[in-house]
């Protein structure tokens, strides 16, 4: 993870992980502390945590991330095992919440950090951001289902966070968990949002598949169809969110860099449904 690094001891098969200088410190300790509190989740397992410190000791694992595997067949059933492991996750953690309400918390955490690093932000930049949450909240406010399902996410459910070795597979990173949608993880990991390059093709295929009746992701518990695609709209917001939560850090400099590729195909995205 880019927010710590890590020290081995090979003779214990023990890690002892400590925050990088200019890093959120909570995110870490909330690595640790999710993988204490879900300690059926195939994970490396923490051994010991010190908040106040800032540092914890795991289990030291050793594996290829799922991406880097030759077979495919392997990676089906290794990715089906992680889908089991999280859809536990979510029907312990799950709840409804009111739609608006779990979308204006969104949006108000959404400027808070804008107000953040917005001095660090070119004007254009700021504006796209606004146009952007101003238009996926219009797509929200068309939606009638006011009952909306959230849970625990691992929130950068992605094969780079899948370790494998063999039979045995490790899910790890978890500093951005937090209650989302059910679909956040799922989509995720189905739109690669982690990578800007053409995202808005791979959400402009998806959302369309969606709409035409296709069902998606039943493996989270629910199914993504075009009679509640309020969460494709949200998830949106929901990711927007992180990249902001990532970019506040103090040591990353180049803000802008990093925030335009993104909004620029959240945008072409917004623009297609239009058409």
């Amino acid at each position: 993870s880019f927010i710590s690094f890590i020290i081995f001891l090979t003779n214990k098969n023990i890690c002892t992980v400590i925050c990088k200088t200019g890093f959120n410190q909570s995110l870490l300790i909330k690595d640790a502390q999710v993988r204490l509190d879900n300690n059926k989740l195939n994970v490396p397992k923490v051994i010991e945590l010190n908040s106040l410190a800032g540092w914890y000791q795991e289990q030291r694992v050793i594996g290829l991330p799922l991406n880097r595997l030759d077979s495919e067949e392997v990676k089906e059933k290794i990715l089906i095992k992680c889908h089991n492991d999280l859809n536990q996750l979510y029907i312990d953690s799950l709840t409804k919440l009111d739609l608006s309400l779990f979308v204006k918390n969104i949006m108000k955490d959404i400027n808070d950090l804008n107000s953040q690093i917005e001095p660090s932000l070119e004007l254009g930049v700021n504006n796209s951001l606004r146009l952007i949450v101003r238009g996926i909240s219009k797509e929200i406010s068309l939606c009638k289902d006011t009952d909306f399902n959230v849970c625990s996410s691992h929130g950068d459910f992605q094969p780079a966070n899948i370790l494998c070795s063999g039979d045995h597979f490790w899910i790890i990173d978890w500093e951005y968990s937090q209650q989302r949608s059910i679909f956040y993880d799922a989509l995720v990991y189905g739109v690669e949002s982690r990578f800007s390059d053409n995202l808005s093709t791979r959400l402009t295929a998806l959302f369309q598949k969606v709409q035409s009746g296709n069902e998606f992701f039943s493996w989270t518990g629910n199914s993504l169809d075009k009679n509640n695609i309020q969460y494709f709209y949200v998830f949106l917001l929901e990711d927007l969110l992180l990249k902001l939560q990532e970019l506040s850090s103090t040591a990353i400099n180049n803000k802008n860099d990093k925030l335009k590729p993104y909004l620029s195909e959240i945008q072409l995205f917004l623009s297609s449904l239009n058409k």
